[in-house]
């Protein structure tokens, strides 16, 4: 256990009998109060735009009213029209437009979104793009962070943002197929350079 003290201004001294009692009440108890309150914020906190997902066209049969006038007030901010009766005719033809639909109704976001014309579907197309935009974590900020520890180092720790920012993108998505013929063209007739990347016939 921690050195019991009048005063710490950098411990965390907090009154326990036990080292087990200690830990769940500096460690354990404010983790599952941060976990708490970061899952009401992030998922209980934006319930209504969640609602965006009776879009899916295999979700249709859960629109009413009370669905429609949710998503209003909730993307009212980023909608094409002033109220909610507007809102609630392209709903109509939205539902509709499936009803009569021979294909296979999509039954994803992923799939829903690009068979959406934004011309005749414009809101609809907006509360799914929002909602399939929202992040679900924080894991890439997070990433981004990790990396910096490696890439960002004593010896490399004067360089510029733009080649900082390549570097995290090169070193968090290892995965990603690069065409390295191509990263050498574009390289080369950056500008002249004293190394030849590039063979011509011009001589």
């Amino acid at each position: 256990m921690p050195r019991a003290a009048g005063r710490q201004r950098h411990r965390v001294n907090v009154p326990a009998e036990t080292p087990s009692q200690y830990w769940k009440r500096a460690m354990f108890l404010p983790f599952l109060d941060h976990l708490i309150q970061e899952l009401t914020r992030r998922l209980v906190s934006n319930e209504d735009r969640f609602s965006a997902q009776y879009l899916i066209p295999t979700k249709l049969n859960g629109i009413n009213q009370e669905v429609t006038n949710i998503l209003f007030e909730t993307f009212r901010n980023d909608l094409n029209v002033n109220n909610v009766a507007q809102f609630r005719e392209e709903f109509e033809r939205w539902i509709v437009r499936w009803d009569i639909a021979a294909d296979p109704k999509p039954s994803t976001l992923s799939e829903t979104l690009p068979v959406t014309n934004s011309d005749l579907y414009p809101n609809i197309y907006i509360c799914l793009l929002i909602l399939v935009t929202m992040p679900v974590t924080k894991a890439t900020a997070e990433r981004s962070f990790s990396v910096m520890r490696r890439v960002k180092t004593y010896v490399r720790s004067t360089m510029h943002t733009e080649r900082l920012s390549s570097l995290f993108i090169l070193h968090a998505y290892k995965h990603w197929e690069i065409d390295i013929e191509k990263v050498i063209d574009t390289f080369a007739v950056k500008k002249k350079r004293r190394l030849g990347f590039l063979f011509s016939d011009q001589n």
